[in-house]
């Protein structure tokens, strides 16, 4: 297991944000022209600060976690929450695997 540090001040290319997050370079695009994720444009490319994305992460995931919770109030009253959960938890997985191997 390797361990990098490195300062949360540090500005990274779109693409390195992208890898990141998980998500395609034009996507973290999209992202960073809707305004979730703040960038500093000092020539003709964009940079992102390491901080900032990372923030942005752990707010997708708590964002997830949230609908997650949310979906589960509609379970069937013969399923128990915690097999829904676990349910919706291993789909969850199957698309984030998806998204990798993409």
């Amino acid at each position: 297991m390797a361990v990098t540090i490195t300062p949360n001040s540090l500005t990274m290319t779109t693409q390195q944000a992208a890898e990141i997050l998980g998500v395609t370079r034009p996507t973290l695009v999209k992202l960073l022209d809707e305004g979730r994720i703040p960038f500093a444009k000092p020539n003709s490319h964009r940079r992102v600060r390491l901080a900032d994305v990372l923030e942005f992460k752990e707010q997708r995931k708590a964002e997830q976690h949230a609908a997650i919770a949310e979906m589960s109030d509609y379970v069937d009253v013969e399923e128990g929450r915690e097999q829904a959960l676990a349910r919706m938890k291993k789909a969850r997985k199957i698309v984030a695997n998806r998204r990798r191997s993409a």
